[in-house]
C-alpha cells in the first residue's frame, strides 16, 4: 500500500478512462487492508497436530510461506479373511457359499479411515497356511486384521494360527 493511503479499493468498483480512474464506491478508512499478522500471531498455532491435509489446510500453509511439514504416512493395513465357504465376488456362487463381502467392506473401511488395505486374499481353513499369511502381513504392514475362524468350531483356526506365531 502506498505511503499515505488507507483505503483498496475493488477493481470492480472502479473505471479507467483517459488515464484516469473513477471510484464508484465510498469507504470508510482502512477499508480492505489486512495489516501483517493480523491473520496469525507470530507462533500461532494454525492447524492442529493429527490434520488430514486438506486443500484448505495446504492453501493456509502456503499463505503463510511453509514448504514442508512432518507428515505421517497412511499405515498400511493388512486384510486376511479365512474360510472354507467364501469365494471371490464375480465367481460362480455354489451352494452353501458366500461371497467374501468382508473383503470388500473392510478394504473401503481402511480406506475411508486413512489407511491403506493390503489384501492377503482369502485362505482356507488350515492353521499353517493361515499362520504364513499372518506372518507375511505382519512382515508388509502396520497392522493386520482377521476375519473369519474365531468362534470354537471345528474350522475356527485363526487362535491355533496366532499360537503358532507366538502373537496374542
Amino acid at each position: 500500500i502506498p505511503a499515505g493511503a488507507d483505503v483498496v479499493v475493488r477493481k470492480e468498483d472502479t473505471h479507467e478512462e483517459n488515464g484516469k480512474v473513477k471510484i464508484y464506491v465510498s469507504l470508510p478508512a482502512n477499508s480492505n487492508i489486512i495489516c501483517a499478522g493480523e491473520d496469525v500471531q507470530a507462533g500461532e498455532k494454525v492447524l492442529p497436530q493429527g490434520l488430514r491435509l486438506h486443500a484448505g489446510a495446504v492453501g493456509l500453509l502456503a499463505a503463510l510461506g511453509v514448504r514442508q511439514v512432518p507428515v505421517f504416512r497412511k499405515p498400511k493395513v493388512a486384510l486376511l479373511c479365512t474360510g472354507e465357504e467364501l469365494v471371490d465376488v464375480g465367481e460362480p456362487l455354489p451352494l452353501g457359499k458366500i461371497y467374501n463381502s468382508n473383503l470388500y467392506g473392510i478394504s473401503s473401511a481402511i480406506k475411508e479411515a486413512g489407511g491403506q488395505p493390503f489384501v492377503l486374499n482369502t485362505v482356507h481353513d488350515a492353521v499353517e497356511a493361515i499362520a504364513e499369511k499372518l506372518q507375511q502381513g505382519l512382515e508388509q504392514a502396520d497392522l493386520v486384521l482377521s476375519t473369519g475362524g474365531a468362534s470354537v468350531g471345528d474350522y475356527d483356526l485363526i487362535y491355533a494360527a496366532y499360537k503358532r506365531l507366538e502373537a496374542s
